[in-house]
């Protein structure tokens, strides 16, 4: 290989390293963000104290496969170990008095000790949609995945609204 071949191919090897990266000369190089952020399309039913995982169709945008939307929809999974910040906003009808809704996210198919979970108790009856938002900051493990689970004791099930109501999950990649 001739020098001005070599040279071209440590330049393009150089810049390949730099892919997805912004520069600054007075700072290491910064990643571009990593994340995802997910809507929903159609209505979904959630039954009576029942734990249940949102499902989402749509992507706003998924810089790294975190989500599929053919199979596990109700997952976004770290591509990466590292410390992702992870939310989203349940948006519902109709809740009668006195009774509660409870968003949390749930890592690996189970609630860990100190998940945190957002929680709306009803004070009067209410025929307007209502929307909860939650965000925690998670570690996860390459491979591993989170959902954004709902529960309630409304006494029969509820329906949970579509994102142009404001139902949404997203994951963005913090360390």
């Amino acid at each position: 290989m001739d020098q001005s071949t070599e040279a071209l191919a440590m330049m393009v090897n150089e810049l390949s390293k730099r892919v997805g990266k912004l520069e600054r000369l007075d700072r290491p190089a910064l990643a571009i963000a990593s994340g995802a952020m997910l809507t929903k399309s159609g209505v979904q039913t959630v039954n009576n104290t029942t734990d249940t995982a949102i499902t989402f169709d749509g992507e706003v945008f998924d810089t790294d496969n975190f989500h599929n939307n053919s199979t596990n929809t109700s997952r976004l999974t770290a591509p990466v170990t590292g410390y992702y910040l992870v939310g989203g906003t349940v948006n519902y009808g109709t809740l009668s008095d006195q009774k509660y809704f409870q968003v949390s996210i749930r890592k690996g198919g189970a609630h860990a000790n100190g998940d945190g979970k957002a929680y709306f108790q009803q004070s009067a009856a209410t025929n307007g949609q209502i929307g909860v938002p939650f965000a925690r900051l998670v570690q996860l493990n390459a491979g591993e995945y989170v959902e954004l689970m709902l529960m309630h004791n409304q006494g029969s099930s509820i329906n949970v609204v579509t994102s142009t109501n404001g139902t949404t999950f997203w994951i963005f990649k913090v360390g």
